[in-house]
């Protein structure tokens, strides 16, 4: 049995919404590579900036969230 159930829910939150923008964050990144490999063979724009930020906002979110779980097990579970 858990020592903090309540905890325990906080955090699975917490690696949900992590997981949910790091595998946006990965997929982007990939469509972002694809347009960028395109562009280099001269088969397609390069991608914007506003694509690139987009992605890297993301990346961003889910390092942040990443510490955030990392703190919350070791202050509140560990």
């Amino acid at each position: 049995m858990p020592k903090d159930p309540e905890g325990l829910k906080m955090w699975r939150a917490l690696h949900d919404q992590w997981q949910e923008t790091q595998e946006r964050a990965l997929a982007l990144r990939a469509e972002l590579t694809s347009k960028q490999f395109a562009c280099v063979k001269g088969a397609g724009p390069d991608p914007s900036v506003a694509e690139i930020d987009a992605v890297e906002q993301l990346e961003r979110t889910a390092a942040k969230l990443a510490i955030e779980m990392d703190n919350f097990v070791r202050h509140r579970l560990g």
